[in-house]
Parts: C-alpha cells; structure tokens; sequence
C-alpha cells in the first residue's frame, strides 16, 4: 500500500506531487551491499517498495541469471518517491532541489548499512545504478571529469560514506534498446558481493593503498584514465 511521507518532506519541493508515495530503504543489506537507484515508479510509490515496477523486474530477471536474487541487498533511491506524474527527474528544473532534500534520507541508509557491515565483518560496498545514483554518491556535478571516462564496474573509495563504489546502468536504460549492456550490470554485482565478502575487503583495501580512485581526489581526464586503469590490475590480483 502507498506509505506517507515523512513530515521533513513538507519543505521540498516534491511536496506539491502529494504527500502520499513514500519508498523508503528495503531488505537487510546482509551481503554488505547496497544498491542505489535513481527514483521511484509508479508501481514503487503504490507499494512503498524499491525495484518493483517493469525496470525492477527487468532488473532482477537479469541478475538471476547469474544467480543474484534480491535477498541480501539493501535497496535505495537517491530519490524516496515518484518525481511527478510523468516520472521525470533528470535535467528538470527541480532536480537539483529534490536531491538535495532527499539527502538525509539516503544517508541515514548509508551510515546504517556501514554500521551493520562493521558488525557483521563485512566491507561495504554500494553499488550505483545510473548517472543520477553515481553523481549524488560521489558528490560530483555533471561537469565532472570523471563522467567522461568509463567508469563501470571499477571500485572507486568514497572517502565521505567509508565505502567502495560501483556503478553500473540503470535498468531503465538497458531497456531502451542497450541490452547488450546487461553484462555490464551483471559483472558489477557480481563484483560488489565478492568485495563485500573478500576476507573483510582485504584486496580492495591494497587497491585503495595502491592508487585506485579516491573521490577526494581532484581529476583530470589523464589522470582518471590513469588511474582506472590501474584499477583494472589490481582488482584482479
């Protein structure tokens, strides 16, 4: 059923698209990993439930055939209900606003599943699906050099939520007509539950050490290719 929204939304500017619609964190993250999505469908907003709507099932469908299911993630959007009737968030004018109203409530989720991943030994790791995602995790802007370098499936530090990122498309995306990119989602899920489970993390911490990107870094086209680079050896040391 479709939940109510926190007062604090009150002050945003979603406000004016009803107060009802409300998605909030799901599953108990005990894989140590947590995905984060852009905003909520429609089917989301009437269940209160992330990843439910046609792009849910699509992005499930895919996993499953390399055998990830949903249990173990937590689930999140940047955004935590449906971005107007039309469901239209990037580029709008609000954008921007709704985010960063919506921050508080991606980060308490961040700051829970590090504290669940400290207790239960494992290293944390968020996996970003879609341009949206990627940008609000990282804290960076569309200008951004990072963006213009291919990016999926390497781990990248965020030194802000003490966690390693991975970004991989949206399911949306891999819908209209980019398919063939599914392996691209699969082979970063993949990635994100090995990390999580890796004797606490203990590779990705020596690619830390050894130069992978940090985010508090400032990058210049060359160097970002330099260093993802780089990332691709030591991941697979």
């Amino acid at each position: 059923m479709s939940l109510l929204k926190p007062d604090s939304c009150r002050q945003c500017y979603g406000a004016c698209w009803g107060m009802s619609g409300y998605v909030p964190a799901d599953g108990d993250g005990s894989s140590g990993c947590l995905m984060v999505l852009e905003a909520a469908g429609s089917d989301e907003a009437a269940s209160g439930k992330p990843t439910t709507g046609k792009a849910g099932h699509y992005l499930w469908s895919q996993l499953k055939r390399v055998n990830i299911e949903r249990e173990g993630w937590r689930i999140h959007n940047v955004l935590s209900c449906q971005p107007g009737p039309k469901n239209l968030l990037a580029k709008m004018p609000y954008e921007h606003s709704v985010i960063s109203s919506c921050a508080p409530l991606l980060d308490a989720t961040i700051a829970d599943m590090r504290e669940r991943c400290k207790q239960n030994s494992k290293t944390f790791v968020i996996l970003a699906l879609g341009k949206i995602a990627f940008k609000r995790i990282l804290g960076i802007s569309e200008g951004s050099p990072i963006l213009k370098v291919d990016t999926y499936c390497y781990p990248i530090w965020s030194e802000q939520y003490g966690a390693w990122v991975l970004v991989a498309p949206h399911p949306s995306f891999l819908m209209r007509g980019n398919n063939h990119l599914v392996g691209i989602l699969q082979f970063a899920a993949k990635r994100a539950l090995s990390g999580s489970e890796y004797v606490s993390g203990k590779l990705w911490k020596r690619a830390r050490a050894r130069g992978v990107i940090e985010t508090t870094l400032p990058l210049s086209n060359r160097v970002a290719r330099g260093l993802l680079s780089v990332a691709i050896v030591i991941a697979g040391r």
